[in-house]
């Protein structure tokens, strides 16, 4: 899509929605490149995975909620999340997650090795700092954290985070494709 002073130029899809074998656990075939027979055509409507620009939309989740008064920057996350606390996170505040300056691995294949969300959810919350790692000594761009902060908002408003993320964010700017779990309905859309 291109536009021009608020006036669209030009709406076009190109190239291919799905073109890859799909990514999933052994025994799948990862990545290789599909026949040009088994390929499946962009569509002006395609939804793309927008994986880490989900980040920014907790971030404004969170944010909304200590304009609210209800989480503050500077506490301890364990006090609105208390089996985060361990494996040496009693100190990490929701800032240092926000900072990524919380001492949490990068990343861990939760999807892997818990077969359910919940037990993806658990491990995320309990998996201990860094080794070396000290709350607030050090930048590491963490999956962790963000994931750490939507179960935060979920148990202080008691919504989960998809239902916060449309109500005051997506929805509110018009963007009904963007979220999180798309129907079945969506398949045939999405890249």
């Amino acid at each position: 899509l291109a536009a021009k002073d608020g006036v669209i130029v030009q709406h076009a899809a190109v190239g291919d929605a799905v073109r890859y074998t799909a990514v999933g656990p052994p025994p799948a075939r990862v990545g290789e490149e599909l026949p040009p027979d088994q390929r499946v055509p962009m569509r002006k409507d395609t939804i793309f995975d927008l994986a880490s620009i989900s980040k920014l939309f907790t971030t404004v989740v969170v944010l909304r909620q200590v304009e609210a008064g209800r989480i503050d920057l500077d506490a301890p996350v364990a006090r609105y999340l208390p089996e985060f606390a361990a494996g040496g996170k009693a100190d990490v505040t929701v800032r240092m997650l926000l900072t990524h300056t919380s001492g949490l691995p990068a990343f861990l294949p939760l999807w892997s090795s818990h077969p359910t969300p919940e037990a993806r959810l658990a491990a995320a919350l309990a998996t201990p700092l860094a080794a070396g790692a000290t709350p607030g000594g050090q930048y590491v761009y963490s999956d962790l954290g963000l994931i750490a902060l939507g179960a935060l908002v979920h148990r202080v408003t008691g919504q989960p985070l998809d239902v916060l993320v449309r109500t005051q964010v997506t929805g509110p700017l018009g963007m009904r494709d963007t979220g999180y779990n798309p129907p079945a309905s969506a398949r045939e859309r999405i890249a």
